[in-house]
């Protein structure tokens, strides 16, 4: 109730009216969108316009002599994507059909006018609006009828404000240790409750506010009467899944505010046999002039079925349920197994049919935050050394075996084995191939295998690198203009939304800009993608190159390791191990999201306290 103005019911409680007005309507209002728009469908539309969006402006009231006054009662929700008044629903009593739409949800903009301003010069809108203020001032002046209980109520509210903090401590701390939070017995004869209650009872023999709490706690049991401990395993549960949605709410928010993403999923059995699938976000942050390449992990989820349309099924309605649009996916990574990376109905196949812009790039390094350009430095250079040192690296193999196995008396001839001669043939070809030369042929081929594999899986990403030739430091330094139309339409052609026109025209601005910042162009055809984008952010040239900005991003966003997915599955092996093997979904969802983000997690503030201590207090008796 306390986050947007769609959840409060109609009619308020006092109690949650009060919290609200000390809130302010400003918390609610929300005038910086993004906005619905609204499509309207009757005989005006042809004329008029079939869709509608509501704009900044409204929020304001334009004065005869052109000073604008801010309309402190309009809110809008991004929840039911309404516009509300802040005033009226407040007070409401109940809804009939005569109740105004800026109670129950206005949608119409095209009706904003003049719907707005016969709301706000009505009687009922400017009797509410009397209620507000007056009460508003009450509760800043403390002249309410009830300002003893509300005083006494803020002391209480603090109280469990002190409490919730040193709760939810413990809680992140035992989430990023992967530890258990039961113990087999919790009662008052156990010698071990388990890691929440004795970390509980260590820290308040040096903190009062807990050890209070605990007093309180053992008076109220002595005297058989029901008292909120916050120490129930209900209550953990609940601790847990606030933070973990609060950390989640908050890289969901930060991957939409860099619009455009990369997927990466793998799945690994648990220690119940339950297929769990690891689902991790790549993206792009730019702040405060700096670019970070970001895979963050956002839980685990079971697989309910093997095949590539069950697995596909589950992970689009997974980024549906976390608010993520598949059709802003620039990238996928999985795997190279065939239900995964199948061209011909893989899950890679079945997402590229609703999102032709979400490439595939088959994965199998294990270095985080790689970015395209160096995978195929770093696989070119490993196939170079493997063509060219193909006989070095087996004779230097055998070579060393046999000097191992010579040191500890190992025969490395075996027992000669007869078999049956054919016409014609050799001793040579019946088995009288020698140990080591049958090992050295064995070798090889292994090393072919590898070769003519890698050979492909580069192919593949050469490919795509290839599209984004013309962003490439080297092209962007020395390619002519010439050139640079010929490799610029490989990238505008896939990606419609870029300009081909005005990347051509920001290569040269670049180019003037690493001039103007004195740096020597010849290191900068060194450079990677993510270099030239970290010029662009820290010298703030964003502004003046923003499609060569939008073009280093969507390159950098594109999946080219599944190590974060192969990183969480550690952290599942501690959380759910053969202790905790009953351990609800959910849960290890959540302590997975806590620990794994742990970084994130000591940044958390506890925005939730607030609310869970107001509601608190209101239990006390005054």
């Amino acid at each position: 109730m306390l986050s947007d103005v769609s959840f409060w019911e109609i009619s308020v409680q006092d109690h949650v009216r009060v919290e609200i007005i000390k809130q302010g309507s400003a918390s609610f209002k929300n005038k910086e969108g993004p906005f619905s728009v609204a499509k309207r469908q009757d005989a005006k539309a042809a004329t008029k316009g079939y869709v509608r969006q509501l704009s900044k402006e409204w929020f304001y009231k334009v004065m005869p002599n052109g000073e604008k006054i801010l309309r402190s009662w309009m809110v809008y929700s991004p929840v039911s994507e309404n516009l509300y008044c802040f005033c009226c629903r407040l007070f409401a009593v109940c809804t009939l059909d005569t109740t105004s739409k800026f109670v129950t949800g206005f949608q119409k903009w095209w009706k904003l006018s003049p719907k707005v301003h016969n709301h706000e010069t009505s009687e009922e809108h400017l009797n509410c609006l009397e209620k507000w203020k007056t009460l508003a001032a009450g509760l800043r002046l403390h002249q309410t009828i009830d300002a003893g209980a509300i005083t006494v109520m803020e002391i209480e509210k603090k109280k469990w404000r002190d409490i919730l903090h040193r709760l939810l401590d413990i809680t992140l701390f035992l989430a990023k240790q992967n530890l258990a939070f039961r113990g087999h017995k919790e009662d008052e004869c156990s010698f071990n409750k388990g890691n929440f209650l004795e970390m509980v009872e260590m820290l308040s023999k040096y903190d009062s506010v807990l050890k209070e709490h605990l007093i309180r706690l053992k008076q109220s049991t002595c005297k058989l009467k029901v008292s909120v401990s916050y120490l129930s395993p209900q209550t953990q549960n609940e601790f847990i899944s606030v933070l973990a949605n609060h950390m989640k709410e908050k890289i969901v928010m930060d991957i939409k505010s860099a619009k455009y993403f990369g997927i990466m999923f793998d799945s690994t059995p648990d220690i119940s046999h339950t297929d769990q699938m690891s689902k991790v976000i790549r993206y792009v942050n730019i702040k405060n002039r700096k670019v970070q390449v970001k895979e963050v992990f956002l839980g685990f989820f079971p697989l309910k079925g093997k095949k590539a349309a069950d697995l596909s099924l589950d992970i689009l309605k997974k980024l549906e349920s976390d608010g993520l649009d598949i059709m802003m996916c620039r990238a996928q990574g999985y795997d190279n197994t065939a239900t995964m990376a199948g061209i011909h109905g893989g899950v890679q196949s079945i997402i590229m049919e609703k999102n032709k812009k979400a490439i595939f790039n088959g994965c199998y390094l294990q270095t985080k935050g790689l970015s395209l350009d160096k995978v195929v430095t770093k696989l070119e250079s490993l196939r170079l050394f493997l063509y060219e040192e193909r006989s070095h690296l087996v004779e230097y193999a055998i070579t060393q075996a046999h000097l191992k196995a010579k040191e500890h008396g190992i025969a490395v001839e075996r027992r000669a084995r007869f078999k049956k001669r054919m016409a014609g043939e050799q001793a040579r070809d019946a088995g009288g191939i020698r140990l080591q030369d049958e090992d050295k042929r064995a070798m090889l081929e292994c090393i072919d295998r590898f070769h003519y594999e890698l050979q492909i899986r580069l192919r593949a990403i050469m490919e795509v690198a290839a599209m984004f030739e013309a962003v490439q430091a080297k092209s962007l330094i020395y390619e002519t203009e010439e050139k640079l139309k010929v490799s610029i339409p490989k990238l505008t052609t896939f990606y419609d939304k870029i300009s081909e026109s005005e990347l051509l025209i920001e290569i040269p601005r670049l180019r003037r800009h690493l001039k103007a910042a004195k740096i020597n162009l010849e290191e900068v055809k060194d450079w990677s993608a993510l270099q030239v984008l970290t010029f662009i952010a820290e010298w703030d040239f964003i502004e003046s190159l923003p499609t060569l900005s939008l073009c280093l991003k969507i390159f950098l966003r594109i999946c080219v390791s599944v190590a974060s997915c192969e990183r969480s599955f550690s952290k599942l092996k501690l959380i759910k191990n053969y202790l905790r093997s009953t351990m609800g979904q959910a849960r290890l969802s959540d302590l997975a999201i806590l620990s794994v983000e742990s970084e994130l997690a000591k940044c958390i503030d506890f925005d939730v306290v607030h609310n869970f201590a107001a509601v608190k207090a209101r239990k006390a008796k005054f």
